[in-house]
């Protein structure tokens, strides 16, 4: 420890001396207050031993301010207590203790010990003050400045150079200012903690900051400040990039949606016509002919293009059902569960709400993928006797509910990276601020609930239109 003797009797300083050996501390004995500030500024102090000088009371608070800038704790050695009462009023504001003339030698080697675990402290606080990001200021209840700790970080908190003394409302902007001196009020009144955020125009940017108020001694409060610009920085291009993977996500799907409505248009009005007509050929060749080889050739035919008719018909259907834009989601999810009952051993049920509203397009496709991802994870894992489909009103939207009694779902598949089916009906809800939850039903099995908000349909509503629209102009039906 650095202990800095200025103006200190020899007898006093004899009596330091000999108790401040054994405590390994430094000792920088000087006499006028020009030697002291050299003393300062040259070498580390972390504490002042003062015996005031009435005849230079200016020069005095020079080094006082001086030694508590550099963080060093100050001591004045006075002969009466009224010595006190000659200083200013900002001198007695930073003096850290004093000490009475005349002092037993027992007292002083006490007083050393008390010094010696204050510079400790002090150092101890000034290493993490200005180890945290945070900027620490000490503010009067009215919103005046009167102390800060990580000062280098200080340009960057408030509109002016120098804040000490100055009140908050010259130091921020008005609506910051104002928030400032509310919570200011409430922390002294209720003695809570409070913190707000708020921005500051620097440079012709806008930064970020996040401020802390705590009540701290009596009169004061403590506001703890850091910068946030850069985590908010980060935060909106992460937004920005969620935002453009949505969208990209949303344009490969609805170009997949017209893709798949295309192609099934295709497989339906031309080669299933195509097919067609093979077919009433074949029957036609199996009426004519009069050798039975030839006429069960011609019948043999005539199966097979009614297969391979239906499987085109069948994947056509898969593929876009016409039922979705013709008649709506209710009845193509109908199609979709009557279809897996009809193929299979299990009994299916739909339910619709009476009092559903119109679906959008948009919203109905997606719910239809969702619903088809569904049924055939069921169909192949689930190992299920029953399964239920309900399409519900909410008042918050539509939710579709999907229910079987199978064996249940692997609670680690729910969350499972690789389960790209699951990711897919995920992200698929997403697109239109929606949400699927994927459980274990009460009963046994899985449940799967899949909800779409009100909140997204208008912009799907005009987004259908201003797709007809399109389409009109492209020539499209």
């Amino acid at each position: 420890m650095k202990l800095l003797l200025l103006d200190i009797d020899q007898d006093l300083e004899q009596v330091i001396r000999a108790h401040s050996g054994a405590r390994s501390f430094e000792l920088h004995a000087v006499f006028g207050l020009t030697h002291a500030l050299n003393a300062i500024c040259t070498t580390d102090i972390d504490a002042a031993l003062i015996a005031p000088d009435t005849n230079n009371r200016r020069h005095l608070s020079d080094v006082i301010t001086t030694l508590k800038h550099s963080g060093a704790a100050v001591i004045v050695v006075i002969h009466d207590i009224e010595e006190l009462g000659q200083l200013s009023d900002t001198d007695r504001a930073e003096i850290d203790d004093f000490w009475l003339l005349p002092l037993d030698p027992r007292v002083v080697e006490a007083r050393l010990d008390l010094c010696a675990k204050q510079s400790r402290r002090d150092a101890m606080y000034r290493a993490l003050s200005q180890t945290l990001p945070d900027m620490l200021f000490r503010m009067s209840r009215d919103g005046t400045h009167i102390g800060l700790q990580n000062s280098t970080a200080t340009w960057s908190y408030a509109l002016p150079n120098s804040i000490i003394d100055a009140h908050i409302s010259q130091a921020l902007p008005v609506d910051a200012a104002r928030q400032f001196r509310e919570l200011i009020t409430k922390v002294s009144e209720t003695g809570d903690s409070h913190h707000f955020e708020y921005t500051l125009p620097i440079e012709d940017q806008e930064y970020f900051f996040e401020a802390h108020v705590t009540r701290g001694a009596t009169g004061e409060v403590l506001t703890f400040v850091r910068d946030i610009t850069k985590q908010k920085r980060y935060q909106e291009q992460i937004r920005a990039a969620a935002a453009a993977q949505k969208d990209f996500t949303s344009r490969i799907l609805h170009a997949q949606e017209l893709e798949r409505r295309n192609l099934s248009r295709e497989l339906h009005d031309s080669i299933g016509q195509l097919l067609l007509v093979h077919r009433l050929d074949a029957e036609l060749i199996a009426q004519q002919v009069n050798t039975k080889p030839l006429q069960e050739a011609a019948e043999r035919l005539c199966a097979s293009l009614d297969r391979t008719l239906h499987m085109v018909r069948t994947l056509a259907m898969d593929l876009r059902p016409p039922a979705i834009d013709d008649l709506g989601i209710d009845f193509a999810l109908e199609t979709l569960v009557n279809n897996l009952a009809r193929r299979s051993e299990i009994q299916c049920e739909f339910c619709v709400d009476s009092h559903l509203r119109a679906v959008p397009n948009n919203v109905g496709v997606i719910l239809y993928r969702i619903a088809q991802e569904a049924l055939n994870n069921a169909e192949r894992h689930a190992q299920c006797q029953h399964l239920k489909v309900e399409l519900k009103q909410r008042d918050s939207g539509v939710a579709l509910f999907i229910i079987d009694d199978g064996i249940g779902i692997d609670p680690k598949r729910i969350h499972d990276p690789t389960s790209f089916g699951l990711l897919s009906m995920r992200e698929r809800a997403s697109l239109l601020g929606g949400y699927v939850t994927i459980d274990l039903a009460p009963e046994g099995g899985t449940r799967v609930c899949v909800m779409i908000p009100y909140a997204p349909f208008q912009a799907s509503v005009a987004s259908d239109t201003e797709a007809i629209k399109t389409n009109g102009r492209n020539g499209e039906p």
